[in-house]
């Protein structure tokens, strides 16, 4: 839960309206994310909507992402929503994902995908979604 209070201070506005929902619910509450815009929480292992996104299964969740990776990823959901997925190798990975999207105003982030190891970018893709 404090990976997602890190990215709701961070992605909020300082004079928003509150037009969006800020609640959170876990993976096993919805049925679908089809064609909405979400902020999804967890690794493949550890969220099924996430492990939907990177097309895994249970059985092999855990391939692709390496120890000590922290990644933010934006993928197309639907004709006009998007999925940003917040994910790392571990539960401490994670949460220090949710940290650079909380500061990312301090970040040179821009393009899909990001990943970080050691709190450094290793990889950073452009791709157009």
């Amino acid at each position: 839960m404090i990976a997602g209070i890190n990215v709701i201070r961070g992605l909020r506005y300082e004079n928003e309206i509150d037009t969006y929902s800020d609640s959170s619910l876990l993976d096993t509450e919805i049925e679908s994310i089809a064609n909405k815009n979400v902020i999804l929480i967890g690794n493949p292992c550890q969220n099924r909507f996430s492990r939907q996104l990177y097309g895994k299964t249970v059985e092999n969740c855990a391939s692709g992402i390496n120890r000590g990776e922290k990644i933010v990823e934006l993928f197309k959901n639907g004709k006009s929503a998007y999925a940003l997925v917040i994910s790392g190798y571990n539960e401490d990975d994670v949460r220090a994902a949710s940290v650079f999207v909380e500061r990312y105003k301090d970040t040179k982030m821009s393009g899909t995908s990001y990943v970080m190891f050691h709190e450094q970018s290793i990889e950073f893709r452009k791709q157009k979604i």
